[in-house]
């Protein structure tokens, strides 16, 4: 049916008030005005950008996304909860939420990026955070400033804010503040149990396990992996620090420097493989490849090649001071002995009180107490 002229027009009377179906197409030549059209849209063409701006700045896309009734600027894409559409406050602006359930509790957070499946979706006035991946931030609430990249980084953070979770569970079960941790499961703690703050950590595995520990650096895949309670370590270099749990203000440099330790403090490991079988002694320092490698007890002091060395499950001895190329690398039990030199002292085993100087010096003592052996021998 065309409607060209008044003529047309004629089948209508002038009083004309009640709705008409029509059969056929309606074809005119000219702009129709009505106040109100209804139907489904279907078939709309040249629909500019403008007009899916309600006039608040809300937009919602897809084809289950309502608008967001926040007063400006909120973008929801997903399904009909994303974004939280039916809370409207004065505080709610600037939101970007793009996956199903996404945001799907914000009442007045703002500035937030919500991208991923359920990323953020029980925040509800968190401010300025920016989740992307399946899960990330899922149980944030109240916490602010955060930056979590990965499924499901930063999964159960509820109030926490100022942490950067980059990689896969990075940073999952944390709920505290300041924190950063970078790699596959770098720093996801224990569920209701990871409360610490200030740690970094970088590499896959870095700090997995850490709960209440505080202050630690952990760089390098499994740096300080099975750390709990430990604060204040830093642990560089694959595996550096793998075992520790409880041991606080350790440094350990180097590929499983302080391998085994546990609950050891305030030592001093660098160098590959330096300090690897510590796990209970404090206040040893150990500089050099395998440098006290097999010694567990405190008070001691290694540095050079294989220094102080000692021999698998039997070096207890303490405060004993190596310098040198396998300088006392044999001794086991004895204590207070004082080696310098390359291969010093390379026999002693048990010997105590006993002064080493000099290439080879007193390289055949094993048992020997309180000597003196100064010169190449």
């Amino acid at each position: 049916m065309a409607l060209t002229n008044a003529s047309d027009l004629a089948l209508f009377s002038s009083g004309f008030s009640t709705s008409f179906s029509l059969l056929d197409n309606l074809d005119v030549n000219g702009n129709v005005t009505a106040d109100a059209f209804f139907g489904d849209g279907t078939g709309i063409t040249n629909i500019s950008a403008d007009n899916v701006l309600n006039p608040e700045g809300n937009v919602g896309v897809g084809s289950t996304a309502r608008l967001i009734t926040a007063p400006t600027y909120n973008v929801g894409i997903g399904s009909t909860s994303t974004g939280n559409p039916t809370v409207s406050t004065n505080t709610k602006f600037n939101n970007t939420t793009i996956g199903r359930f996404s945001g799907s509790c914000l009442k007045a957070g703002a500035n937030n990026v919500f991208i991923g499946a359920q990323s953020g979706r029980y925040t509800t006035t968190g401010n300025s955070n920016h989740f992307l991946g399946a899960f990330a931030g899922l149980e944030n609430i109240t916490g602010c400033y955060n930056t979590f990249f990965g499924s499901n980084a930063g999964q159960y953070n509820t109030s926490g804010c100022y942490s950067n979770f980059f990689g896969r569970n990075a940073g999952r079960n944390f709920v505290a503040s300041n924190n950063v941790a970078i790699g596959n499961s770098a720093l996801q703690g224990q569920s209701g149990q990871s409360t610490g703050c200030g740690n970094i950590a970088i590499g896959m595995l870095a700090g997995c396990f850490t709960c209440t520990g505080n202050g630690n650096n952990f760089i390098g895949c499994c740096a300080g992996t099975k750390n709990t309670c430990g604060s204040y370590n830093n642990f560089f270099g694959t595996n550096a620090g793998y075992a520790n749990t409880s041991g606080c203000d350790n440094n350990f440099l180097g590929i499983i420097a302080g391998f085994a330790n546990t609950s050891g403090s305030c030592n001093n490991f660098f160098g590959r493989e330096a300090g690897v079988c510590n796990k209970v002694g404090n206040h040893n320092n150990f500089l050099g490849f395998c440098a006290g490698y097999f010694f567990n007890v405190s008070n001691n002091v290694a540095i050079g090649q294989c220094a102080l060395r000692g021999v698998n499950g039997q070096s207890i001895g303490a405060y004993n001071i190596a310098f040198g190329e396998r300088a006392g690398a044999g001794t086991t039990d004895g204590t207070h002995n004082f080696f310098a030199g390359r291969y010093a002292g390379l026999a002693n085993t048990s010997g105590s009180g006993n002064v080493f100087i000099g290439q080879l010096a007193g390289r055949c003592n094993i048992a020997g107490i309180d000597n003196l052996y100064i010169g190449k021998q």
